[in-house]
């Protein structure tokens, strides 16, 4: 009864209560024109917007790994992207951040300074996630034996020195970032996220199926990364005349009409969030195909085995 009540009062705790402080340390971030419309790097106090990121991680590794030691790493995991989903929406769209940047550059606007910022503040938020992501896969509540279910899961496996480690990182950044293309059509908070949730969900199930022992955190790391090589691509599509083109302004200029290429419309908060939120469902469905079909495999003895010779 109180495993029960736990699973309901925990995440919606995350969920009404902790993600709400998430939101006003990334809410009150100013782009250069004055509006709200900002990330954690491209605000008027970059060094400020970074210390919040850091300590929304810290706020939402904390209480998923609580939450993870109570009830389990699966709902320690998807309480830690309901915080993070706030402090997302904290922030702002991508093309209206562009926008701001091209109105009040004084010459051709900076692509690479735009994109390169965007990128260094997914890369140093991608190891705080992953740390916090290994923590709770590792020292959560493993699951209670249940003598009335007929396929019960194992425990999560928790290593990541695995040697398929890097195929399931692989795989998860691979079809994580063609589901967040094919969802991300605009720049809106609610696509991006959904987005990001789409990625992590059908990403770490690819990443179970090629790497069965490996750490959940490696598929949340396949999604971070795509936090850091979206703004990077994007780059490098500034415009006809290519790279020339985005240092020019292409880049920006594309993100500021809405034309921005799918990977870099997410900013990195969305990432994360939609990786907490999708990657333990697709834990779940992955451990649920992977011992339904250990149960359907034909277990024969070898004095039933016959013969062909």
């Amino acid at each position: 009864m109180q495993q029960a009540v736990l699973r309901w009062t925990l995440p919606l705790a995350a969920l009404l209560a902790v993600g709400p402080i998430a939101w006003m340390l990334t809410s009150h971030l100013q782009g250069p024109d004055g509006a709200s419309q900002a990330s954690l790097l491209l605000s008027t106090s970059p060094v400020l917007g970074l210390l919040c990121g850091i300590g929304v991680m810290f706020i939402a590794g904390g209480y998923g790994l609580l939450t993870a030691r109570l009830i389990g790493p699966h709902f320690g995991l998807f309480s830690t992207g309901l915080i993070l989903a706030w402090a997302a929406w904290g922030t702002g769209a991508i093309d209206a951040i562009a926008r701001s940047q091209t109105t009040l550059a004084a010459g051709p606007p900076n692509s690479k300074s735009f994109f390169l910022r965007i990128a260094i503040e997914a890369a140093v938020l991608a190891p705080l996630a992953v740390g916090a992501a290994w923590a709770m896969i590792r020292f959560g509540k493993p699951p209670t034996p249940n003598p009335a279910a007929h396929h019960p899961h194992p425990p999560e496996p928790s290593s990541l020195s695995d040697p398929r480690a890097l195929l399931g990182f692989v795989a998860t950044a691979v079809v994580g970032g063609v589901l967040a293309w094919l969802v991300a059509q605009e720049s809106s908070k609610g696509q991006t996220f959904a987005a990001a949730a789409f990625a992590g969900l059908f990403g770490a199930v690819a990443g179970r199926l090629a790497a069965a022992h490996v750490s959940g955190a490696a598929f949340v790391a396949g999604i971070a990364a795509l936090g850091v090589i979206g703004p990077i691509v994007a780059l490098s599509m500034g415009g006809p005349s290519g790279t020339a083109g985005a240092v020019a302004g292409g880049a920006l200029r594309l993100a500021a009409s809405g034309q921005l290429f799918n990977l870099a419309r997410p900013l990195p908060l969305d990432w994360l969030a939609g990786a907490f939120v999708g990657v333990p469902i697709g834990l779940s469905w992955a451990a649920s195909m992977i011992v339904h079909h250990h149960h359907d495999q034909p277990h024969t003895r070898p004095s039933d085995r016959r013969s062909t010779v």
